[in-house]
């Protein structure tokens, strides 16, 4: 408290207004007048020889407007009673509480930094960029691993799949209905499905469908909203059941603007009418994460083609039946299957995952998690480069901040005081920080995700931030600002009082010590920059190297469209004639030299297979009867479209679509896997296929190409003629001279010419 003088001691001219010190004296008792007044006339005092009367009388005149004599009154009430008229001292020393020294510290600490802006700036920005990172890293980890997917009692649900050449293969739907049908009702609900692209209405928006059979809002636990589920046995399971559709609560929310009325209204779903029978609940996302699952439709298909490996099973666990019996009973399902089952097939055998422990698929969460702590790590760190920078600009404001300091602990304030008030202003600024790094994360995923990508569906994340994401970043918040600020708060802590007063060299203890602290702080930012940079030239060399790898194919001046007929209600043949017809429009585009047709072309998102092949002559290895190499179906001029060499033999023409034994295309790698000598010359020779009758014959012999990374070792690929073997969903593939992306704009409108909807 500084030294208080009555008015009268005081010279006429440096008396503050008489008014406001009139207010002051009615807002105060007596007892505290001349001690909060004193101080507020000291004040006034320095202020008028330092910016003259007019300023002095402003800044007075403030006190009062913002009532700062009650505040002062409030600090002081402990002394009430203490102090007297006479000037003697208080017979008790007073503690302040708590909550107002907490209080008053951080108004303190707001105030200093209001006072420095372009440090406060500067601070606020760099913590924001790494607080912002990490909240963008935890975002998406939030949105795909640890949102709730609206499903009760996810631990008595599980996937169902294969194991094959993982633990993680698809099932047929034999395998399902051997599943539902299992005796004694260990599963009080099964189902299978699998994900699919459609069209609703008259909008060119693909979006993605899942197409269920059995009963799947039963092994979800999950009721419509609105109207019903699908009724198993009549709508699902059936080839032939009505057309029925269930959408999702944001899917009716964005294109029907949430009618009630749509219930029991036909909408076109791939230009067929379907009627709408159920609206899910808004808290139900599906477990295609990240995926925007909106159409719920029964899957007839599975149905006709029951030994087709491309569904996900599902089970719900009855009352009372553990995990353990579920896998005892699907154990029982696999040895009924392997019954009659020729001993040179691979024997059947199932893997269940509860939907509590699945994110997106079992084998894609293996590989994401590691990329998540590895993204984790990185962000940390450059979050970890902004604190110690901070710190090190700490250090050197508290060393110009000693002679306060050293007031400070003069008039009592112990060396815990002063560490409290710098902690203070660093997490102050770290939670300024934190509002600005939610506002970076949530804006640039917002920006990222809205990007188009070379994807079959949209991909919609929820990157909104929920509960867990604001814990999490004031959480980093409060880490970083004790992180940058302890430093710097205990190194100030231990000034020296009476030498740092005279104003003596060497006045903060430890000197030596403060210098190599701030030496350790930039060599530690030295070193982990050093580390990113290292991270950063390694990614570099190998995104070069990637740049230069032979993938076997070139995919330069190549413009791709991708065409589904299935969308818009094509049937097989109908289908046929129409690729026919567009391949034809193609060539007639200007600049186009080469058109063709493909299910797939090398490093595509996806795995295509189902179709097993084996030499005649070699005796089947006992367990794996075929090979089942990566399948694309082509039409011919697709090597020629993608400048795939073809080392021996033909390609594919016109003749190959008739019937008789099946034309084969292999790759260098699959001759290699089946005769082991890439250089041998199979053209000519049959091969045992899976399918088609049985009997397939070699065509000829392409380069290797990479399928679906740039880093794998060459794998066996099997090409087959889609004119035979029509599927539903190609790539239109052309290839010639100027714009691709004009030639592709075109391709679409001869497309469109032949059907809008299309």
């Amino acid at each position: 408290m500084k030294r208080c003088y009555p008015p009268t001691a005081m010279a006429a001219d440096r008396r503050p207004p008489r008014l406001a010190s009139a207010l002051i004296r009615l807002l105060l008792p007596a007892e505290l007048e001349d001690v909060v007044l004193g101080d507020l006339r000291e004040e006034y005092g320095d202020r008028l020889e330092e910016s003259g009367r007019l300023r002095a009388a402003a800044w007075f005149w403030l006190q009062v407007a913002t009532l700062q004599p009650l505040r002062l009154r409030r600090a002081l009430r402990p002394l009430e009673g203490a102090w007297h008229p006479s000037g003697r001292r208080p017979v008790h020393r007073t503690r302040i509480h708590a909550m107002e020294a907490f209080v008053q510290t951080l108004r303190h600490s707001v105030r200093r930094l209001v006072k420095t802006p372009g440090f406060t700036g500067i601070a606020v920005l760099s913590l924001g960029l790494g607080i912002g990172a990490n909240t963008a890293a935890f975002t998406l980890v939030n949105a795909i691993f640890l949102r709730d997917a609206g499903i009760p009692e996810p631990e008595r649900a599980a996937q169902v799949f294969r194991e094959w050449d993982s633990p993680y293969w698809s099932i047929t739907w034999n395998d399902y209905r051997a599943m539902r049908d299992y005796p004694g009702d260990p599963f009080s609900h099964a189902t299978a499905h699998r994900l699919r692209s459609v069209r609703v209405g008259d909008s060119d928006e693909v979006i993605a469908a899942l197409m269920v059979s059995g009963d799947y809002f039963g092994v979800m636990g999950v009721a419509p909203r609105l109207g019903r589920a699908f009724v198993a046995g009549e709508e699902t399971d059936v080839e032939s059941g009505p057309d029925v559709v269930i959408l999702s609560h944001a899917f009716w929310k964005r294109r029907f603007g949430g009618d009630p009325e749509l219930v029991g209204r036909q909408i076109r779903v791939n230009a067929r009418p379907v009627t709408v029978v159920g609206i899910l609940p808004p808290e139900f996302t599906g477990k295609a994460s990240g995926i925007a699952v909106d159409v719920f439709v029964p899957d007839p298909g599975a149905v006709g083609s029951p030994g087709s490996d491309n569904l996900i099973g599902g089970i719900r666990l009855a009352d009372g039946v553990s995990m353990a019996q579920a896998r005892a009973a699907l154990a029982s399902v696999a040895a009924a299957l392997n019954e009659g089952r020729p001993a040179s097939r691979q024997p059947i055998a199932f893997t269940l995952v509860p939907e509590s422990e699945v994110a997106v698929h079992p084998g894609l969460d293996q590989a994401m998690l590691p990329m998540a702590g590895l993204l984790f790590a990185v962000v940390g760190l450059v979050l970890l480069i902004a604190c110690t920078n901070l710190a090190s600009f700490l250090l050197t404001r508290a060393s110009d901040r000693k002679k306060e300091f050293a007031v400070r602990m003069a008039m009592g304030a112990g060396r815990g005081r002063i560490v409290s008030q710098l902690l203070t202003e660093s997490v102050v600024l770290g939670a300024l920080g934190g509002v600005l790094g939610v506002a970076l994360a949530y804006g640039g995923l917002k920006l990222l995700l809205s990007l188009p990508l070379p994807l079959p569906v949209a991909i919609r994340l929820d990157v909104a931030p929920d509960l867990r994401v604001l814990l999490f970043t004031l959480a980093v918040s409060l880490v970083a600002g004790l992180l940058f600020g302890i430093f710097p708060a205990l190194q100030a802590s231990r000034a020296e009082v009476a030498p740092t007063l005279r104003d003596e060299s060497g006045a903060v203890t430890g000197g030596r010590r403060k210098l190599s602290l701030r030496g350790l702080l930039i060599t530690a930012q030295v070193a982990i920059a050093v580390v990113l940079l290292a991270g950063a030239g390694l990614f570099l060399r190998s995104l070069d190297r990637a740049a230069n790898v032979d993938a076997g194919f070139h995919p330069d001046d190549v413009a791709l469209v991708t065409v589904d007929p299935g969308t818009t209600g094509y049937e097989e043949e109908e289908g046929r004639r129409l690729y026919r017809t567009l391949l034809e429009r193609t060539r007639q585009i200007p600049g186009v030299t080469t058109v063709a047709l493909g299910t797939r072309i090398p490093l595509q998102i996806g795995i295509g297979r189902g179709f097993g092949i084996r030499r005649p002559d070699v005796e089947p290895v006992p367990g794996r009867e075929f090979r089942y190499p990566q399948v694309a179906y082509v039409s011919p001029d697709y090597f020629e479209a993608l400048d795939i060499e073809v080392l021996r033999g033909r390609s594919f023409t016109a003749a190959d679509d008739g019937d008789g034994s099946v034309p084969l295309i292999l790759t260098e790698a699959t001759v290699a896997a089946l005769w082991g000598d890439r250089d041998e010359d199979v053209v000519g020779r049959s091969l045992v296929v899976s399918r088609a009758g049985g009997e397939g014959r070699v065509v000829g012999v392409v380069r290797s190409t990479k399928i679906v990374s740039l880093g794998e070792d060459p794998e066996p690929m099997l090409y087959l003629p889609i004119g035979r073997f029509h599927q539903g969903q190609a790539l239109l593939i052309a290839e010639g001279s100027g714009s691709a992306a004009a030639r592709a704009a075109a391709m679409r409108a001869a497309a469109k010419e032949l059907d809008a909807d299309l």
